[in-house]
């Protein structure tokens, strides 16, 4: 059994290792919403970026992917990022 199908849906933080950056989990864990609205006049359809487990089409899995959907949706493969800035004071 490899490591992806050991999880039948979201895996834990930092179950894989980082990336050359030292970055955990950037890819495929959850769909991520994004401030950002796809459409121009603001009302129907955000932004959601990257791939997650639930997606089986090749297009999807991209990182880079984008699409539109309605801020109102909810699926087990979207989420959003949180990001911790740490200070360098000392």
């Amino acid at each position: 059994m490899t490591m992806l199908m050991a999880f039948p849906s979201t895996c834990p933080v930092k179950a894989f290792p980082p990336n050359a950056l030292g970055l955990y989990g950037l890819g495929a864990n959850a769909s991520e919403w994004c401030e950002d609205w796809y459409d121009p006049q603001k009302q129907e359809a955000r932004t959601l970026r990257g791939a997650s487990w639930r997606d089986g089409v090749e297009f999807y899995l991209r990182s880079a992917f984008r699409g539109n959907f309605d801020p109102k949706e909810r699926f087990a493969g979207y989420g959003f990022r949180v990001v911790l800035e740490v200070s360098a004071e000392k």
